[in-house]
């Protein structure tokens, strides 16, 4: 899938509301940011389907789970944009799932081939204050 890059005040806004739970007693998130379109003829109903089938298998197969996404439309700004922004419990866990390879995520990620235009993404370690 490719991506684009945010500016550091819209990631810091996105970072607080991420999984604040674990957040709280100064655990650290990594965080896997992704900004995109969806394609002509799709819709973001296709983008969350997708996505969801992407954070079972996940969670299915990377040792510990404990992985999240959000979705994030704009309320102002370039509505035909959006944001994923995936938390990660470990530098470790969110390697493990770049590292896996199956015929099923194969084709989650050709569904997201078919829905989404991203351009780039950036990885970031969160952590409460």
């Amino acid at each position: 899938m490719s991506r684009i890059r945010i500016s550091a005040g819209a990631l810091l806004l996105i970072m607080s509301g991420i999984h604040t739970g674990a957040l709280a007693d100064g655990h650290e998130r990594i965080v896997n940011v992704w900004a995109c379109t969806v394609k002509e003829g799709k819709t973001m109903d296709d983008v969350r389907a997708t996505n969801k089938k992407w954070l079972a298998y996940m969670n299915a197969n990377v040792e510990g789970g404990d992985i999240s996404s959000y979705i994030m439309t704009p309320v102002v700004g370039k509505r035909n944009r959006f944001i994923f922004a995936d938390s990660y419990p470990s530098l470790e866990s969110w390697s493990a799932g770049e590292n896996l390879e199956s015929d099923e995520l194969d084709a989650i990620d050709e569904e997201f081939e078919e829905t989404v235009d991203c351009s780039e993404n950036s990885l970031h370690r969160s952590e409460a204050t």
